[in-house]
């Protein structure tokens, strides 16, 4: 079921399976990829238990392997619509019978969605209701649209990093793997990386230094879009197509994908974090109109 809410700047609907975003807009505009088969269905899944891939498929703990697909389980559950009022919706999940065959914890993980004055604030709450420490990783994928999009052209629009002057990418591999030791660095120019046909061509660009809380989508003509400001460790950029494509994805995220062929357990992996029992972890990040 869809759920909509509105600022008098942004307009903002919420499907509840996955309590995810299926449109976000700006005086008529789009702002988040309403989702097309020819590119990518979806449009801004939220990421739980796990962040990208696991080596062999499996979550490793306490000497067991746990089925677990890529980017979790949360994006395909039906969440409950627990608040909602003229300006925000909060959407919770708890554990069920098929998730514990994955991740065997009790848990409650709530997002909370917020329009304030052309500013959309995501929320993401993770309780530990188990009774051991809960490793668990959770991030954003959200599409940004890209105005204009012409296939022909060389470059469809920019994203700005005004802390860094260069990314610095951590080599991925097919099923949502990173493989380790292997980096690719992005110069910017001016801060900004071009987004033309090819700049995916290796996947997904992953930096993983910490060092970048903002992101600017430009246009062509380099006006601004949309500005996304986070604190996570971990920032990932990606698009299908190589590239060639109307959106491009400005992911943060408070965890990572499996090494390829790792074994290590998952509450070893880096970027996890870890709740005590009975305590709550809050997340958040921003999307701003510019």
């Amino acid at each position: 079921m869809e759920h909509t809410i509105k600022d008098g700047q942004l307009t903002l609907c919420v499907d509840s399976k996955g309590a995810e975003i299926t449109s976000l807009t700006s005086g008529g505009k789009d702002i988040i990829w309403r989702g097309d088969t020819e590119y990518w269905e979806e449009h801004c899944p939220t990421l739980f238990p796990c962040i990208g891939g696991n080596s062999g498929g499996v979550l490793r703990l306490g000497g067991k392997e746990f089925p677990l697909r890529k980017h979790g389980f949360a994006k395909c559950m039906e969440f409950t619509l627990e608040e909602a009022t003229g300006e925000s919706l909060t959407y919770s999940l708890t554990q069920t019978g098929d998730t514990l065959k994955s991740f065997p914890y009790a848990f409650r993980f709530s997002i909370t969605y917020r329009l304030e004055g052309g500013t959309l604030h995501v929320t993401w709450r993770v309780r530990n209701d188990s009774g051991e420490t809960m490793p668990f990783m959770v991030g954003a994928h959200p599409a940004l649209v890209l105005p204009g999009f012409n296939a022909g052209d060389s470059v469809h629009g920019y994203l700005r990093f005004p802390e860094v002057d260069c990314l610095l990418s951590t080599h991925t591999k097919t099923h949502g793997l990173a493989e380790p030791g292997r980096t690719e660095p992005f110069p910017l120019t001016d801060h900004l990386l071009p987004l033309g046909n090819d700049t995916f061509a290796g996947d997904t660009i992953l930096d993983c230094t910490g060092r970048i809380s903002r992101v600017e989508l430009l246009g062509k003509e380099r006006e601004p879009l949309v500005r996304v400001d986070f604190h996570m460790p971990v920032l990932a950029l990606w698009a299908p197509k190589a590239g060639c494509c109307p959106f491009v994805c400005v992911e943060p995220w408070a965890g990572c994908c499996d090494e390829w062929q790792g074994e290590k357990p998952f509450d070893r992996r880096p970027f996890v974090n870890k709740a005590e029992p009975g305590k709550e972890w809050t997340l958040s990040y921003t999307l701003s109109v510019l």
